[in-house]
């Protein structure tokens, strides 16, 4: 069974590859995307780019998109109201 939730207001103005792209953030799949993409989503308020630190020998600063709470709950309660038959 699988279904493809969306956040209705991704839809709005997004591409394919930013409405995926947003999906994967929000599910944890957090690298691997276009900087444009990333900017894309940020401009709409879908994430936010945040500091932190990668563990290892080193001090390494990197960005990782994160969604915001609110946004993230309310994508939550929309994919819970879809129908998950196939």
């Amino acid at each position: 069974m699988s279904t493809k939730a969306r956040y209705p207001a991704a839809e709005k103005g997004c591409t394919r590859i930013q409405i995926e792209a947003f999906e994967r953030i929000a599910t944890g799949a957090d690298q691997g995307h276009a900087p444009a993409t990333l900017a894309a989503l940020e401009r709409r308020g879908l994430i936010k780019l945040q500091e932190t630190i990668l563990p290892g020998d080193f001090v390494v600063w990197v960005k990782v998109p994160v969604v915001p709470l609110s946004v993230h709950h309310a994508w939550c309660a929309w994919c819970a109201e879809q129908s998950h038959t196939e």
